[in-house]
């Protein structure tokens, strides 16, 4: 199986150039983050339908803790 962990998803728009590229099907397993909740919630109308694809709202990085998200609420 192949794994791909998107570490950014904002609207979705990278996952999509890749899935052109590399057609994913259910011989992959996708992980996509968003840690801005804002963000998050507006990408749901952007999730491509694909199988074994799980839209996490976090954020990734190399420690454990708690992160300050900062969200401006005039940008969208």
């Amino acid at each position: 199986m192949n794994c791909l962990i998107d570490c950014g998803t904002h609207y979705f728009q990278g996952l999509n150039k890749l899935n052109s590229i590399y057609h994913f099907d259910d011989n992959w397993i996708i992980y996509s983050f968003e840690a801005n909740p804002q963000t998050f919630a507006e990408s749901l109308k952007y999730k491509p339908q694909l199988n074994n694809l799980f839209h996490i709202n976090k954020a990734v990085s190399t420690k454990n803790g708690i992160a300050t998200i900062n969200c401006d609420i005039n940008c969208g």
